[in-house]
């Protein structure tokens, strides 16, 4: 009897035991089972959020193009720049920009706005460029006490960033050449480094890179008044033979018209970026319109030509 109750215990242990072991595994495949919904459901929440703020980001560039052309405007590069710097997390500051933009009528209000996140975004950066370059600094002063090697340039994109910088960017007799450089590989590189670092390793062998250097140079000193005027006048050259529908046909002449493309041609941005009011002066050369009538009728023939292209 004894032998028989013993081995009913034993069966009774062993089926405890099983049940146990079965009502963990049913609880770890719960457990998992929930996981996979939640990261599924969190892909599909970042998902929804990423669409939101692409939504976002087309609308900021659309309201932007409101002003584009106006003095001071900072392009549509810019423009770019900011709406990609806002992350899904803050989908909610490129909506109230949006708005902001938005309710302004005034195209010196919308570039100011833009202007101004701008250099919001520039101080940003620059507190980035300036924790990086305090590393670096940290790192050069743990090397001159012996605690620490300077890492080696075997990265070779580090080394063309390193010859972009010293041939395009801050080429001989920029001020403060070495400090820019060293700033600009620490913001776009892998690796935090000093002035005295990118100096040695340029002088060590980083040459210019033959052809597109040349034609790099080639292209920098182009720059100026002549790269504006072949610009305003393939401007005034294509405007002007565009038919532009209007939904009064009459509100603009063909005399009109060729007199705000010359006049467009002789106050480019760059001469009136100091006067701040470019329109109102290409308003006095054109008969009849004043400086806004001048502004909205260079985007519809600006629209006009695109589509002519396209």
């Amino acid at each position: 009897a004894k032998k028989k109750a013993k081995g009913a215990g034993k069966r009774e242990a062993e089926e405890a035991a099983k049940k146990a072991a079965e009502e963990e595994a049913a609880k770890a495949a719960a457990a998992a089972e929930e996981a996979k919904a939640a990261k599924a459901n969190a892909k599909k929440e970042l998902e929804k959020q990423k669409k939101a703020l692409r939504k976002e980001k087309a609308r900021l560039r659309e309201q932007s193009a409101r002003a584009d052309g106006w003095v001071g405007h900072p392009g549509e590069d810019d423009v770019e720049e900011l709406a990609n710097s806002f992350s899904v997390q803050r989908c909610d500051e490129i909506k109230a920009l949006y708005d902001e933009i938005e309710a302004n009528e005034n195209e010196d209000a919308i570039v100011a706005v833009l202007t101004g996140e701008l250099a919001k975004l520039e101080g940003a950066k620059s507190e980035e460029r300036k924790a990086a370059a305090d590393a670096a600094a940290k790192r050069a002063e743990s090397e001159s006490k012996g605690e620490q090697k300077s890492a080696p340039w075997d990265d070779e994109d580090e080394i063309k960033l390193l010859d972009k910088a010293c041939n395009q960017k801050f080429p001989m007799g920029t001020k403060d050449r070495w400090e820019r450089v060293a700033e600009y590989v620490c913001e776009h590189g892998a690796r935090p480094r000093t002035a005295k670092e990118v100096m040695t390793r340029y002088k060590a062998g980083v040459k210019p890179t033959g052809d597109d250097y040349v034609k790099f140079q080639a292209a920098r000193d182009k720059k100026g008044s002549a790269e504006v005027k072949d610009a305003a006048t393939e401007r005034k050259d294509s405007f002007t033979d565009v038919e532009v529908k209007m939904n009064d046909p009459n509100a603009w002449t063909a005399d009109q018209t060729k007199a705000l493309a010359a006049a467009i041609e002789a106050v480019p941005k760059t001469a009136a970026a100091k006067d701040a009011d470019r329109w109102k002066m290409i308003a006095t050369a054109v008969p009849g319109k004043d400086a806004k009538q001048c502004f909205t009728r260079y985007k519809e023939m600006k629209e006009a030509h695109k589509a002519a292209k396209a």
